[in-house]
């Protein structure tokens, strides 16, 4: 499971990916369809494809062809793929409670947030639990994710969600208004980035200021364009610089083979101008009722054609930036009553 890469990087199972009852997977059945499915002792599962025998995965490894109960797949039969389930796929299959955070911000994020094995990180807005799992790789084994979500079923499911990933261990999960109650229970200065998906920003970003060590990282993301202003406004007030906003483009190619169509590779006015020079047309090079030998599709060879996705991901939401600096310094005792007029010769 993703514990086995999460965990101890001297577990002598790194390396192996075994399935084991009560383990979750992740299934792979078409390039745009993917799944995460609990196996248990004598279960299966069922597509369009057939019937699968979780049995078939128990003590094998992951990554390999998951074959239906009916046959093997020389005689035809159906089969699937079958993935550990990483971050990024996690992100793919899980169910959709809230918007999620996708892997290209996610990417962004935990750089420019300087995410490594000991951090101890805060997040507000659990949601889906998409980038929640992310923050935990990057910071296990030593580290924390103190992730606060506001509504309890949310915080509920991703926290069982956690417990089968076996990553529980490096998140703790609590359901509470960050708005309106805070960080409260977190030290001055004890962590080292915080990271809100929330719609409000500006109601936390002084509770964020308060947690974070100087030098420390908050990362926002925000849907909306004035979110992102406001939020720029509250963050001058405080003590932070560095706030930065930026927008993450995705897009996906497909490569494949196809079968070369020689008959698309001509213009119409080619095709044209040697039907006139094979007696097939008139001087126009119009067809004289003797078919085009250009009009029986050739198929011989193969090439590979390479090509965008229709759908292309643009930027989901706007990343926000900013670096936690020292509190600004307060003027002396000395400073101040200097500028209160006291003068030498004063009474004794």
């Amino acid at each position: 499971m993703f514990r086995q890469e999460v965990n101890s990087w001297n577990d002598e199972r790194i390396g192996t990916s075994e399935i084991h009852g009560g383990d979750i997977v992740v299934v792979h059945s078409r390039f745009d369809e993917l799944l995460n499915l609990e196996l248990k002792k004598h279960g299966n599962f069922h597509n369009r494809y057939g019937i699968f025998n979780h049995d078939d995965l128990l003590g094998k490894n992951a990554g390999r062809r998951w074959i239906t109960a009916s046959g093997k797949v020389a005689t035809g039969a159906g089969f699937v793929i079958v993935l550990r389930p990483t971050p990024e796929l996690w992100t793919l299959s899980l169910s959709h409670r809230t918007q999620i955070v996708y892997t290209h911000d996610i990417a962004v994020i935990t750089a420019e947030m300087d995410l490594r094995p000991g951090s101890i990180v805060v997040e507000a807005g659990t949601g889906s639990g998409s980038m929640t799992a992310s923050l935990a790789r990057a910071v296990a084994p030593t580290g924390r994710v103190v992730s606060f979500e506001i509504h309890e079923d949310r915080a509920k499911k991703a926290t069982e969600d956690f417990e089968k990933l076996g990553i529980s261990d490096y998140i703790t999960v609590t359901h509470r208004n960050v708005g309106t109650e805070g960080f409260k229970g977190i030290p001055e200065s004890s962590v080292d980035a915080v990271f809100l998906d929330l719609p409000a920003v500006w109601d936390v970003a002084a509770e964020a200021e308060r947690i974070l060590r100087v030098d420390g990282v908050l990362a926002t993301f925000s849907p909306c364009v004035e979110q992102v202003q406001q939020t720029y406004e509250e963050l001058s007030k405080l003590n932070f610089s560095e706030i930065e906003t930026s927008t993450v483009g995705f897009r996906t190619w497909d490569t494949k083979k196809r079968s070369k169509d020689y008959s698309q590779s001509e213009t119409e006015q080619e095709r044209k101008r040697k039907r006139v020079s094979e007696g097939r047309g008139n001087q126009a090079g119009e067809r004289s009722g003797i078919p085009d030998k250009d009009d029986i599709v050739k198929k011989c060879d193969v090439e590979l054609v390479s090509r965008p996705y229709r759908e292309i991901m643009t930027h989901t939401s706007y990343l926000t930036f900013a670096r936690r600096l020292e509190n600004k310094p307060k003027p002396s005792d000395a400073k101040v009553q200097s500028e209160g007029g006291d003068k030498p010769g004063g009474k004794d």
